[in-house]
């Protein structure tokens, strides 16, 4: 597991220092040097995390825990993404209308609120409760994903502007796979520790996948807000 990072550091700094010095290089590295975006790029990646975290948690427990069928467990997440669907094209009206403070914030806080509801009642969670929180999640990845990425590239200078959606799009979807390999593992772990009862094992280790997404949920809104703490700080020294 060492090798393997050592690999991907020596690999990624070859990477960076190659694109630093190519006159056509794959992918402009300078828009990380921009703070603004790089944080914008974090918030993202682990509303990606969250989201693929909660994915594997949430039909995980309702059928090992709960005892809940297969079909019925995939279900939990249904109304949740038709509303999160639906909220994407009001999120952008809102972000012409009133800025990209308002929904980032809206929609960062509703994912804190859902992470941590799932964190203080992991013993007590019914097919309920678990589509009334996974709503609030949805509502604040509805208002965020979307304008998060629109501020983050508006940023950048506008020759970058291509280079930065590319990383934000790459790394979102190395982001959802790191999520689920992460909350699979904690959750694993604590069943290899107790294989004679898979139902608490499994309710401990998710109680464990909760309190990180919820850690995550903590660093998405103090990203957030630096971002914004950044562009007035931009906006009073060009006034």
């Amino acid at each position: 597991m060492l090798a393997l990072f050592a690999i991907c550091f020596v690999a990624l700094t070859a990477f960076y220092k190659q694109s630093l010095s190519s006159s056509a290089p794959l992918l402009r590295v300078q828009i990380f040097r921009y703070l603004p975006y790089t944080l914008s790029t974090v918030s993202l990646l682990l509303v990606g995390f969250i989201c693929l975290g909660l994915g594997f948690l949430i039909p995980n427990y309702a059928q090992l825990v709960s005892h809940t069928d297969a079909f019925t467990a995939g279900c939990l997440l249904l109304p949740g993404c038709i509303i999160g669907a639906m909220l994407a094209p009001i999120s952008g009206r809102l972000l012409d209308k009133f800025g990209a403070k308002r929904p980032i914030l809206l929609g960062n806080t509703s994912i804190l609120i859902s992470v941590i509801c799932y964190s203080l009642y992991p013993y007590e969670l019914s097919s309920l409760l678990f589509i009334i929180f996974y709503l609030f999640f949805a509502f604040g990845q509805g208002f965020s994903m979307g304008t998060i990425m629109t501020n983050g590239l508006s940023q950048l200078p506008e020759e970058l502007n291509a280079d930065g959606n590319a990383a934000m799009n790459t790394l979102l979807q190395l982001a959802g796979a790191v999520g689920t390999a992460v909350i699979s593992t904690i959750v694993a772990t604590a069943q290899a520790a107790e294989p004679a009862n898979i139902a608490h094992a499994t309710m401990l280790g998710s109680r464990h996948g909760f309190f990180v997404l919820a850690v995550s949920a903590v660093l998405i809104l103090c990203c957030s807000l630096k971002v914004f703490a950044l562009i007035k700080k931009k906006q009073l020294a060009h006034a």
